[in-house]
C-alpha cells in the first residue's frame, strides 16, 4: 500500500487543481449549460487518460465510462458522483468568498459544490490519471457522473434502470457513491452509509394559523425550508433575522427560525419570507418578518427524511385537511447493514483502517444517488449488489467563524481530511483487487 500512498501524495496537487476547475463552472441544477460544460470537461479528461475505456452520455446526460476489457465473470465496482449543485447567493456568503470563484488557502478550498459533489467528481478524474500512469490492467472499475441529483435524481434512476441491461453486472456488483462523507474531527471521520432515508418535499398554501396548527399536530417532523406571502410583497419594509441554515436533513427543526416563527405566538397580520421554493432541501440563512394590514396566505415548502412510504405519508397528511402537494418524492429508504457486515468489502475496510482516519457506519440521514439507483433494480440483482456511500467531500463545519455549510453558505473542502478519505477509498479498491498494475 506504500506505492498507493506515494502515488496519491504526488498527485494530490493535480486533484486540487481539478477540483478548483470544476468549482469554477456554475452547475447549479437550473443551469443546464453549465452542467453540460462541466460534463464535457470530465469526458475530455477521462478520454485523455483511459483509452481502453468507452465514455458516452446516456439518455439523461449521465457520463458513463466502461472498460473495453471488462470481465463480468468477476466482481465489478461502479463509482458514482454528481455534477449538479444546489443554489448559491453571493450576497449571503462571507465577503471574502464567491460561490463560483474558488477561494484557496493552505488548508481549504471554498466554493459551491466543492464538497457536494465535485470532490467526488474530481476523485474519479484523479483515479483515471492514477490508472493510466500506474495501474493499466484495471478493467472492472466503471465510472458514472450523474447530471441531476439535487432535484429528485431522475438521472440516477436511469442508471439503476440500465443495470443488467446497457450497464453490465459482475459476479458481484458494488456501488460506491462518492459524496461529502468526511467529518473534520481529529483525526478525520469517514462516515460509510449502508442505507438512507427517503426524501420528500411538500408545498402547503394557507394562512399562518393553518401552518402553525399543522406543525403542532405533525408527527413526522416536516422541516420548513422556504416561505413567501401569496402574493409576494417585496415592496414593503422587512425586519431581517439570521441563522446558520444548511441541509434540511441535518438542521434541527426546533433550531430553524422559520419553524420558530410559525409556532410561536403571532398576530394574524404577520408576514414571513425566507428561502427559495426551488431549494427544497435548504434551510435558508436569512429569514424576514414584518406586519401588514390584514391576514395573508403564505406558500411554504417543507422537507422530510423518513423510512415511511409515500402512501403512509398521504394518509397522515389527509388528516390535517391542508392544501398540499408534493414537490419532491424520493420514496426509497433502505438499509443493507446485515448484507454489508457479512461481505468481504467490510472486512477489507477494517483491515486497511489507519490511525489517521476514523470509520463510522450509519444510515445516511439524507438521500443520495445511491438510494435512487438501488430503488430501480430488481430483487434478484439486489442479492449480489452492495451499494454504499462514502466520499472525500467535507461535511458542514458549523462551529467555525464564519460557518462553513455544505448545503448552505461558505461551502468548504478541508484538504487534509479529504486526502485521508482519498487514500482510504483508493486502498480499498486495491485491496478488493479492482486496481491492477
Amino acid at each position: 500500500m506504500k506505492g498507493i500512498d506515494n502515488h496519491i501524495t504526488s498527485s494530490y496537487g493535480n486533484y486540487l487543481s481539478l477540483l478548483k476547475r470544476l468549482v469554477s463552472i456554475n452547475t447549479v441544477y437550473s443551469n443546464k449549460k453549465g452542467i453540460i460544460k462541466a460534463l464535457k470537461f470530465c469526458k475530455q479528461e477521462f478520454e485523455q487518460q483511459l483509452q481502453e475505456y468507452r465514455f458516452y452520455f446516456d439518455q439523461t446526460q449521465n457520463l458513463i465510462g466502461i472498460s473495453k476489457k471488462i470481465n463480468p465473470s468477476r466482481p465489478i465496482v461502479y463509482l458514482s458522483s454528481h455534477i449538479d449543485t444546489v443554489h448559491a447567493e453571493k450576497k449571503e456568503w462571507h465577503k471574502q468568498f464567491d460561490p463560483f470563484h474558488p477561494y484557496e488557502d493552505a488548508k481549504t478550498i471554498v466554493g459551491r459544490g466543492v464538497n457536494d459533489d465535485k470532490a467526488g467528481v474530481a476523485y474519479q478524474l484523479l483515479l483515471a490519471h492514477l490508472l493510466a500512469a500506474y495501474y493499466p490492467r484495471t478493467s472492472n472499475i466503471l465510472f458514472t457522473i450523474s447530471s441531476r441529483e439535487e432535484q429528485g435524481g431522475i438521472s440516477a434512476q436511469e442508471i439503476g434502470t440500465q443495470l443488467g441491461n446497457q450497464l453490465p453486472l459482475g459476479s458481484k456488483t458494488y456501488l460506491i457513491t462518492l459524496e461529502n462523507n468526511i467529518k473534520t474531527t481529529t483525526p478525520p471521520t469517514l462516515y460509510i452509509n449502508y442505507g438512507e432515508n427517503g426524501a420528500f418535499g411538500m408545498e402547503v398554501i394557507g394562512q399562518l394559523e393553518t401552518l402553525k396548527k399543522f406543525l403542532y399536530n405533525d408527527i413526522n417532523l416536516w422541516n420548513p425550508t422556504s416561505i413567501i406571502p401569496v402574493p409576494d410583497k417585496s415592496n414593503i419594509q422587512w425586519e431581517m433575522f439570521e441563522q446558520i441554515g444548511g441541509h434540511a436533513a441535518t438542521v434541527r427543526r426546533e433550531g430553524n427560525l422559520i419553524y420558530q416563527f410559525l409556532t410561536t405566538k403571532f398576530s394574524n397580520n404577520q408576514l414571513i419570507k425566507a428561502g427559495s421554493p426551488q431549494g427544497v432541501s435548504n434551510v435558508p440563512k436569512i429569514v424576514y418578518k414584518t406586519k401588514t394590514l390584514k391576514a395573508t396566505k403564505h406558500k411554504a415548502i417543507f422537507d422530510l427524511r423518513t423510512m415511511k412510504h409515500i402512501d403512509n405519508l398521504i394518509d397522515e397528511l389527509n388528516k390535517h385537511r391542508i392544501n398540499y402537494k408534493f414537490v419532491k418524492k424520493i420514496d426509497n429508504g433502505y438499509s443493507i447493514k446485515k448484507q454489508l457486515l457479512n461481505d468481504e468489502i467490510y472486512q477489507k475496510m477494517k483491515k486497511i483502517q489507519a490511525n489517521s482516519l476514523q470509520l463510522r457506519f450509519e444510515i445516511n440521514p439524507g438521500s443520495t444517488d445511491t438510494g435512487k439507483i438501488y430503488s430501480c433494480i430488481n430483487t434478484e440483482i439486489k442479492k449480489s449488489f452492495i451499494p454504499i456511500t462514502m466520499g472525500p467531500g467535507s461535511r458542514s463545519q458549523k462551529d467555525l467563524i464564519p460557518p462553513r455549510m455544505t448545503h448552505g453558505v461558505n461551502e468548504t473542502y478541508v484538504k487534509k481530511a479529504g486526502l485521508e478519505g482519498i487514500r482510504f477509498i483508493t486502498k480499498l479498491l486495491a485491496e478488493m483487487n479492482f486496481i491492477k498494475n
